[in-house]
């Protein structure tokens, strides 16, 4: 018997660092220990033909002898293989290892058959812009009636890729230079990094349905061929690939094509992201971090400008055109202790940016660190390469991991941090950053089942711009002392800007690890709030002894007005502070909102989310203005006065697990009863996510008349039926002008119990939540 370390010196087993995942172990125990060689892999892999479960990991093992033998001479591999290798632990069939086989064979010994493609010329490509792109695919062998091209697309690009309208964007259209080929293009449903993680995504599929297209036939493929154009993403890829697959025959296997790649870069500078540390002591100096970026948020592409810097409304110095848009300004300190900002502006004042609010204190050794614990990258399932993740990282955080998927990654460093990825009935996702002991993260969109992890540290209930609080209830109510999460990264809506982000309470001497291991965190889901909070002196995170009578203070320094403090007991508000203020008001308050709870916490995938596509019709006054710093202008959000009907404001946006307003400014009301009209047109959730126990539904159509003085006493909720879900339309009279810092104190004496955890949730009125990790009161760890 003969292991596969005797093909060395091709393999290198400890170059190689082999990561194991316990999950992973009896394929990797027969990939290492049990897996006899005779010619080879690729023809020990045909030499194997059982149907059994052994047999199929067998081939899988092979398979991935074979793969590396073929990278080891600079071959490409198709994106999925090593998916589908890690699949084959608990796969039923071999069909889909068979017809990767079938595709290394042809990398192996005709690499023709598989065609290339050619991209148009190029010009600089700016994230955000609308182009159009021509690629010309080589046909490498026949493709007869019933064969077909995908269109596909990386699943961060967050565009739709349709070829019915040409008058909206990212129109696909084909044609051939054979005359005697006749192409029609459909839609397939297509899973996977070029498509949808974990749903279904419908792509463009060039058919041929007249005719043989033959060897050296060129298929034209126009991106934006219609008014609109085709989007780039909206973040930087040096290496940016428009893929292209081809299948045989219907249902068949789709063999990727090798095409060319573009450069994407940032656009110009457009704002000034200024971050500065959110607490410090009097007279301590300091750094502050100056981004200049452009509109999307990204470290921009041009030159800099000179900048100004001022504290408190002081100028302190000037920054004469840096050589980078990335500037560290050191050596700055305040006097006082209290509340401070930092204003940055450009030479001439064409750019202005704001810090986070900085808290100045003498008492105590507590720092902010500002962590991303979760991004991938180009070497599982990301599109942008680790140095352009970390690039864009600086200045924004302290603590910034790239952890990719451990099914991509069957060799690798075996210190990085890891996403380990199995389906919802072997475990879900989680991920394990080194440390000792490891921290571990559980994770919601393939959610992670506690029995199989191992004292978990914290639970992200923030991904992007997805909310899963329920998932930081779910962990905590069976015992677990977690803290709470939150990323930039999620699966289901592309690559996320100004997204989640974990705050990390680190004490005196200690590093961010240390801090994390303690649970001491906080969830912003966006901009650097500081949330401080206390239960009977204990710190967030922590368990501290039993007491029927539990304080919860704390303060809170906000980047916008502060509309609630809310106190959750086990996962339920049971006190709250409102600062609602409608006395006088003329403004309208309009929120939309779904859940993304699954019908079963534990058992299922989450709900997926949904969009609301509507309007309002005011009767009886003027529009004055919008405030709609809650709908992000993105490909899936946008708020507008109707051109042609200044009474009518339409908007589209998004929600999951979230809420989503707009504030109407009124003017030069009418004698008679102001009413408000508000319709929602029907539309279905997304299919992002699988769900077993409620598949996706259509969200219903609604329609509302709704008086002034309806509105004025309080809020008024409605909610909207979608097959079991209560998603809601609330209108209120508000005024948004409020204090950013307020101070909490709360005490529960009301039927305590033994293990209760407590937590707060900060609502500020542009949509933004904090959420304190839960204190637990009495009880004890499992050791």
């Amino acid at each position: 018997m003969h292991s596969w370390l005797s093909f060395a010196p091709k393999f290198d087993f400890l170059q190689l660092n082999l990561v194991i995942k316990p999950k992973n172990l009896p394929l990797i125990v027969c990939l290492l220990l049990s897996c006899a060689v005779t010619a080879g892999p690729r023809e020990d892999y045909y030499l194997e033909t059982g149907l059994a479960s052994e047999n199929i990991k067998r081939k899988a093992s092979l398979l991935l002898q074979w793969s590396q033998q073929l990278q080891g001479r600079g071959i490409k591999m198709p994106t999925e293989l090593y998916a589908t290798i890690s699949r084959a632990e608990y796969a039923q069939s071999s069909d889909e290892l068979d017809q990767y086989a079938t595709e290394l064979a042809i990398l192996q010994d005709t690499p023709e058959k598989l065609g290339t493609s050619v991209l148009s010329p190029i010009d600089i490509n700016r994230v955000g812009e609308k182009v159009k792109i021509v690629q010309t695919y080589v046909v490498g062998t026949t493709l007869a009636v019933g064969s077909g091209i995908l269109i596909a697309k990386h699943w961060q690009h967050d565009i739709h890729l349709q070829a019915e309208n040409e008058g909206l964007a990212n129109y696909i259209s084909a044609e051939t230079s054979n005359p005697e080929v006749m192409l029609k293009i459909s839609q397939t449903v297509h899973k996977g990094i070029h498509g949808s993680p974990f749903g279904l995504v419908s792509l463009p599929l060039v058919e041929v349905v007249a005719g043989e297209l033959h060897a050296g036939d060129r298929v034209m493929i126009h991106y934006g061929a219609g008014q609109k154009g085709f989007k780039l993403p909206e973040f930087p890829v040096a290496q940016m690939i428009l893929p292209l697959y081809f299948r045989m025959e219907p249902s068949g296997h789709f063999y990727m094509i090798p095409t060319s790649s573009f450069n994407v870069v940032a656009g110009p500078p457009a704002r000034l992201a200024v971050i500065a540390p959110s607490i410090v002591k009097t007279n301590q100096l300091f750094s502050l971090s100056v981004r200049v970026e452009d509109k999307f948020g990204n470290i921009a592409w041009g030159p800099a400008p000179s900048l100004d810097i001022n504290l408190d409304g002081v100028f302190q110095r000037r920054i004469e055109t840096p050589g980078t848009n990335v500037n560290l300004v050191e050596g700055l300190g305040f006097r006082q202790q209290g509340l401070h900002n930092i204003t940055v502006r450009s030479g001439g004042g064409g750019l202005v940016g704001h810090s986070n609010p900085v808290l100045v204190r003498d008492d105590g050794d507590l720092k902010i660190s500002w962590a991303n614990l979760h991004a991938h990258s180009n070497r599982s399932d990301g599109l942008q390469s680790v140095e352009e993740i970390e690039t864009e990282a600086w200045g924004l955080f302290d603590v910034a991991l790239v952890t990719d998927h451990d099914n991509y990654m069957f060799f690798g460093n075996s210190d990085a941090a890891r996403e380990f990825s199995q389906p919802l009935a072997r475990g879900g996702h989680h991920l394990v950053v080194p440390h000792s002991p490891p921290i571990v993260i559980a994770l919601p969109e393939i959610p992670s089942d506690h029995r199989s992890l191992i004292n978990p540290s914290l639970v992200e209930i923030r991904s992007g711009s997805s909310s899963y609080e329920w998932f930081g209830q779910h962990f905590a109510g069976m015992g677990y002392r977690v803290g709470f999460a939150g990323s930039q990264t999620s699966h289901l809506s592309g690559k996320n800007s100004d997204a989640s982000q974990t705050a990390i309470l680190v004490s005196g001497d200690e590093n961010w690890k240390q801090a994390v291991s303690a649970r001491r965190t906080y969830v912003t889901s966006g901009p650097k709030s500081i949330l401080l909070t206390k239960l009977n002196g204990g710190d967030p995170g922590s368990r501290v002894e039993q007491s029927s009578r539990r304080h919860i203070y704390g303060e809170v320094f906000a980047t916008a007005g502060i509309d609630a403090i809310e106190l959750i007991r086990n996962g339920t508000a049971i006190d709250h502070y409102k600062f609602k203020d409608s006395e006088g008001a003329l403004q309208v308050k309009v929120t939309l909102g779904s859940d993304s709870r699954p019908v079963a916490a534990g058992w299922d995938m989450p709900r997926n989310g949904r969009e609301w596509l509507g309007y309002l019709r005011v009767i009886g006054a003027r529009i004055s203005s919008i405030s709609a710093s809650g709908i992000e202008k993105n490909n899936r959000s946008d708020i507008v006065i109707n051109p042609t009907e200044p009474s009518r404001i339409d908007f589209i946006t998004w929600t999951h697990g979230t809420e989503s307003s707009f504030v109407v400014s009124l003017v030069e009301i009418a004698d008679q009863e102001v009413m408000f009209e508000v319709s929602l047109k029907e539309g279905f959730e997304d299919v992002d996510l699988l769900p077993e126990l409620r598949k996706p539904a259509v969200t219903k159509g609604f329609k509302q008349l709704l008086s002034l003085n309806d509105i004025g006493g309080d809020s008024i909720t409605r909610t909207i039926d979608v097959d079991g879900y209560s998603d809601f339309v609330r209108f209120e009279m508000t005024n948004t002008g409020r204090p950013r810092h307020q101070s909490f104190s709360f005490v529960d004496t009301r039927m305590t119990e033994i293990g209760d955890y407590y937590y707060v949730r900060v609502k500020q009125i542009n949509d933004h939540i904090l959420w304190s990790s839960p204190i637990y009161v009495g009880g004890f760890d499992v050791q």
